[in-house]
């Protein structure tokens, strides 16, 4: 049974990571703790089934609490919650928070172990994840404000995701915007983050407060900015109303977490754009992960650099065009060349056969025709598919059989064999070669095909040629 003490607490809306996106920690109080709701399958059982074994897996029990404040930000309106620490201030003990959840307005953190209601407790974000979610949020807030704009695109976002490695908004066209308009839209996004353009939140103390004013002042903002569409209220929600307003560019709604002035966004790259049906995906990203998508770029660059024999950079797209063709022709040139070799060694194989047939050699006890052998690892299995096929079509009584390495040109230990042939005489040297070979599989209307060691494979070719 939940346990609550008469401790008053911050709602969502009014957090402490709300009202300043840069407090790091807090001190803050139990206010409640409970067991969590477990999901329970139709038997009563808890947990979750393993996807290796499919039995019921029992999930650990944990709580849901809620302190008088928070300095971890709940999932909600696009942005995913907060993470960081607990710590118990009675015995030093850390907790790590991953799950914040939003229910109507109460923030829900959930932890493995139950706490004291009245207890004091120290929160401490993670200040990495914190920063790159208000810098998406903000630079989605700029980048769909710019492409709303009629001067633009004049496309709303119908919704967006802050993701890793790149965030998207979602436009309502199945058109690519123009690498054109691309470049105009990054650019007055810089711009717009060159000027240090002033965040400013404004809560409202419940949703009608908020709707009231909204119908006395429905298109303009306190300082004479566009009030951008906001996305309906979730019903759940009565108060407070967070308004983020980015002076002149954008104002709406808004729960999430924001910098305070577009400056600190640094700077807004555009990437690739994605089309699916009638919507556009285009992807972002902003702030510090531009600097480590740089970095990595950078570094990938100059190892490719020493692999590509030092062409540089710029050169690398030509470059690997001109290696696309040749290899295209190198590989038109090795398929010819199998082929010629597959008919020499076919040639040689039927004439072999025909020899073995001529002198009557087999094994007359188990009925067993001459059998002519062949191994080679630096091809694959087409190639031993048309050997199969001419020495079915030239010696039809004769039986192949022929293994190639599954890992080519090298001592590779494991590799797949073929045994071709009249489908009598192939059952009955199946079981030989996959006891010798220690394999295993299975017959088809073009003789049977196994996986197994090669390590035994010139003793079983001393046994297959002895006999006759």
């Amino acid at each position: 049974m939940k346990t609550v003490i008469s401790t008053a607490f911050a709602r969502v809306g009014e957090l402490a990571c709300q009202q300043d996106s840069f407090l790091r920690e807090i001190t803050a109080r139990v206010v409640s703790c409970e067991a969590a709701a477990v999901n329970r399958n139709n038997s009563g059982a808890s947990g979750k089934k393993s996807k290796s074994s499919g039995t019921q897996v029992e999930l650990p029990q944990s709580y849901d609490v809620i302190l008088t404040d928070s300095v971890l930000f709940p999932d909600g309106g696009g942005q995913p919650c907060d993470h960081g620490v607990l710590i118990r201030r009675e015995t030093n003990e850390e907790l790590p928070v991953r799950v914040v959840q939003r229910r109507g307005d109460l923030c829900v953190m959930n932890l493995p172990c139950m706490l004291k209601v009245g207890e004091d407790v120290q929160l401490r974000v993670d200040w990495d994840r914190r920063l790159d979610h208000m810098q998406h949020h903000s630079a989605q807030h700029l980048l769909t404000a710019v492409v709303e704009d009629p001067g633009f695109c004049g496309l709303p976002t119908v919704s967006w995701a802050l993701t890793q490695p790149y965030c998207h908004i979602v436009l309502p066209t199945g058109k690519r915007i123009e690498p054109e308009m691309v470049q105009r839209i990054e650019e007055h996004c810089n711009r717009v983050i060159a000027r240090a353009v002033p965040v400013r939140c404004r809560v409202y103390s419940s949703k009608e407060e908020y709707e009231n004013d909204l119908q006395r002042e429905p298109e303009k903002n306190d300082d004479g900015g566009r009030l951008r569409g906001s996305r309906p209220i979730p019903p759940d929600v009565a108060g407070p109303i967070r308004i983020i307003d980015m002076e002149g560019i954008d104002c709406c709604t808004c729960c999430g977490t924001h910098v305070t002035n577009l400056a600190q966004l640094q700077v807004l790259k555009l990437l690739h754009q994605e089309t699916k049906g009638d919507t556009l995906k285009l992807f972002f990203i902003a702030g510090e992960r531009v600097r480590r998508f740089f970095g990595d770029m950078y570094g990938r660059e100059r190892e490719l650099m020493k692999e590509m024999g030092g062409i540089r950079p710029e050169d690398f797209v030509s470059a690997a065009i001109r290696k696309g063709k040749d290899f295209v022709e190198l590989e038109k040139r090795l398929k010819h060349m199998t082929q010629e070799l597959m008919k020499l060694r076919s040639e040689k194989l039927i004439a072999e056969a025909k020899q073995l047939s001529e002198n009557g050699k087999g094994d007359s006890a188990s009925h067993r025709p001459p059998v002519v052998v062949y191994r080679r690892d630096d091809v694959d299995a087409d190639f031993f598919s048309g050997l199969r096929d001419e020495l079915r079509q030239a010696c039809p009584n004769c039986v192949g059989v022929f293994a190639w390495a599954m890992a080519p040109l090298t001592a590779a230990k494991t590799g797949q064999f073929m045994i071709v042939g009249p489908t009598e005489s192939v059952e009955v040297l199946a079981p030989v070669v996959c006891a010798a070979l220690e394999g295993k599989g299975g017959m088809s209307k073009f003789g049977y095909r196994g996986k197994g060691s090669l390590c035994a494979w010139e003793d079983l070719v001393k046994e297959l040629t002895s006999k006759g």
